[in-house]
């Protein structure tokens, strides 16, 4: 025991100051990093920094700057820069192999931020998974499913695959398609529609809508109806249209088909 009270008491009194010094480092030095992540913040709000970028870049800077404070004590206590490095330089590598998932997915939120192909507040589908992007972190991208779940995709899956992005533009068409009896006038069927479409502001008058005879089906007659909306409005103009048509069908008289079957009976002349 005594041999190691020694042994302490001499490090206390060689190495101790400068401990209690590296010590000090640390923690003014994690305290000067959470306030320069503060400005970061407030700089990014003011310059009206894509959200997108903010939230990649703030936790990426955070991480960064507290390693530097860990480096700059651990040099203080004298260890050789060289040295340390060397010894980062193997622990990385070693820690690569086992993260490379987690690598993957940090080299994939780069190629996203720098990219681009969404923003936050974009609803797209990736992977087969729809939702708005709540967020694009370093390791996850986050989106809110209509039905309010969250699902976490990794970034390495979302940027390396097939990726639709609804609201990437400021228009989009609406394609319905209605099946009538084969016995409908054409020319009121035509004319109906054209006055629930026209008759609907939130329809844009260009690109011109378009309403065709698609389909000869086994009981129907198909119309393919097109036309275009603002993306916020999509969903709202696709259902109200449904049901203008609907009701305004039922006005005129047109006739909705649905499947039947005809059964003869043949008696039995014995």
């Amino acid at each position: 025991m005594d041999v190691y009270k020694d042994v302490i008491v001499n490090f206390l009194i060689t190495k101790g100051v400068e401990f209690i010094v590296a010590l000090l480092i640390v923690f003014l030095g994690f305290k000067i990093s959470n306030y320069i992540i503060k400005i970061l913040e407030k700089l990014l709000k003011k310059s009206k920094c894509d959200e997108t970028i903010a939230n990649f870049l703030i936790p990426f800077s955070k991480m960064a700057l507290k390693v530097l404070v860990l480096i700059s004590a651990i040099t203080y206590l004298g260890v050789e820069t060289t040295s340390f490095v060397a010894v980062i330089g193997g622990a990385s590598f070693a820690i690569g192999l086992a993260f490379q998932g987690s690598l993957s997915n940090f080299a994939g939120g780069v190629l996203l931020l720098v990219l681009k192909p969404f923003k936050v507040g974009d609803y797209i589908t990736v992977s087969g998974i729809s939702g708005s992007v709540k967020s694009i972190s370093i390791f996850y991208t986050h989106l809110a499913t209509p039905d309010n779940k969250v699902e976490i995709i990794p970034n390495s899956i979302v940027s390396n695959s097939s990726l639709t992005n609804f609201s990437a533009n400021d228009t989009r068409r609406i394609d319905l398609t209605i099946g009538v009896d084969y016995d409908t006038d054409i020319k009121l069927l035509k004319n109906t529609i054209k006055e629930i479409i026209e008759s609907n502001e939130k329809i844009l008058s260009e690109p011109s809508y378009f309403i065709g005879l698609s389909e000869f089906a086994d009981s129907s007659l198909n119309f393919s109806i097109k036309f275009w909306v603002k993306t916020s409005d999509y969903w709202d103009v696709y259902y109200k249209t449904n049901e203008n048509i609907n009701e305004k069908f039922n006005e005129v008289g047109i006739s909705f088909p649905y499947p039947h079957m005809d059964v003869n009976i043949i008696g039995n002349n014995q």
